[in-house]
């Protein structure tokens, strides 16, 4: 049961995270292109988070802190 989607975006440019997951049910995160971030690009919060389908998106140029 996928109630939810991001898909086909471009992030760029953020200075904190790409996409991020709190306590999230049945999330399809798909074909996003995640470019030149600070910290994590795909961040879950807490452990809770079930069911969600990461796949198929592109991940480029992340920096630390």
């Amino acid at each position: 049961m996928d109630l939810s989607i991001i898909e086909d975006n471009s992030i760029h440019d953020s200075y904190s995270r790409c996409i991020v997951l709190n306590n999230v049910k049945h999330l399809r995160i798909m074909n996003n292109i995640c470019f030149n971030i600070i910290g994590n690009a795909i961040h879950l919060v807490s452990g809770s988070e079930v069911y969600n389908k990461i796949e198929s998106n592109l991940v480029l140029r992340i920096k630390s802190t």
